[in-house]
């Protein structure tokens, strides 16, 4: 169990991690994270997605390229700009481009914040987290069932046996 409480502990501070330095531009973060939103790159006019009506990001604005930005806006010597997270792209499918708006850096650290919420009751119902939780092992452990989510990634510490 402590194994697979490290683990997930470092996956979500590896996450954190990217989230937040997604949200800056040079040295200035975005508390929170970032929001990103794909605009028409000549007009800078934001692009509504629709997979039923679009196959690809700007077809509503019969734009040529996109870009995915920050909603938020940075100084930048005399203007401010947005974060440009992709410059420029050409037939971004809209599924893809919704799947990155709904996982932009904000989406991903509120994430992020529910599951150490959720590891923070956890600790407090199982005895400081030095032992096996007293509340739900061994199959529907809170901690056992989040680490499933990142079992690709490297030092996986393998599925809980049931008891």
């Amino acid at each position: 169990m402590e194994a697979h409480l490290a683990f997930l502990i470092r996956c979500l501070e590896e996450d954190a991690a990217v989230a937040h330095e997604a949200s800056r531009r040079d040295a200035t973060y975005v508390a929170g994270g970032a929001h990103w939103v794909w605009e028409e790159t000549r007009t800078d006019r934001e692009c509504e997605l629709d997979p039923v009506t679009q196959e690809f990001v700007g077809e509503d604005h019969r734009a040529g390229t996109v870009s995915l930005r920050s909603r938020e806006q940075f100084d930048v010597g005399p203007w401010e700009l947005s974060q440009f997270a992709i410059g420029s792209a050409e037939e971004v499918a809209v599924s893809v481009g919704l799947h990155i708006l709904r996982h932009d850096p904000a989406s991903v650290l509120a994430d992020i914040e529910a599951k150490q919420d959720i590891l923070r009751t956890h600790e407090r119902l199982s005895n400081g987290g030095r032992s096996a939780c007293q509340r739900c092992w061994p199959a529907r452990c809170e901690i056992l069932i989040m680490v499933r989510a990142y079992r690709e990634r490297p030092g996986y510490p393998g599925d809980a046996p049931e008891r």
